[in-house]
């Protein structure tokens, strides 16, 4: 059963392991551009970077955003260089979305800190069974959420 203490506790945990991630020696590392970009811009630059090619409505679909918010997403990652908009050569009155070489720049850096983060996570398991139990929560906790 859950209870208040419980709560409490996790939620701690939660923004004390945030806190240390935004703050970390990797973040400080990343370029200005990148170091303006949300977590919602860096999850659709990561989309765009893993599918070449997709079209804005197949991301609407994976990142369950209303198309205005997407809208301004893709707006703003253009207008600062890091993806294009191009015409469908399958459907001409769609736009896929391809990732420039600036935005190529902006990915590895984010993957860094994404591994580095994730390095520090299974670090921190004393077996593989630690280690097996927290990939598993990870997977079970993001698909609950």
């Amino acid at each position: 059963m859950i209870n208040d203490e419980d709560i409490k506790i996790v939620d701690k945990a939660i923004h004390e392991l945030v806190y240390k991630m935004i703050n970390s020696k990797f973040m400080n590392e990343y370029s200005d551009k990148a170091k303006k970009m949300s977590m919602l811009d860096f999850r659709a630059l990561r989309l765009v970077s893993e599918n070449p090619g997709k079209q804005i409505k197949d991301l609407l679909s994976i990142l369950q955003i209303p198309n205005s918010t997407l809208t301004s997403v893709i707006n703003r990652l253009e207008k600062r260089g890091i993806l294009r908009r191009v015409i469908s050569p399958e459907d001409r009155r769609s736009f896929n979305l391809e990732i420039t070489e600036e935005g190529e720049i902006i990915q590895e850096e984010h993957m860094k800190f994404d591994y580095e983060v994730a390095k520090k996570y299974l670090e921190a398991t004393e077996n593989d069974q630690e280690k097996e139990f927290l990939i598993k929560f990870l997977r079970r906790l993001a698909e609950s959420l």
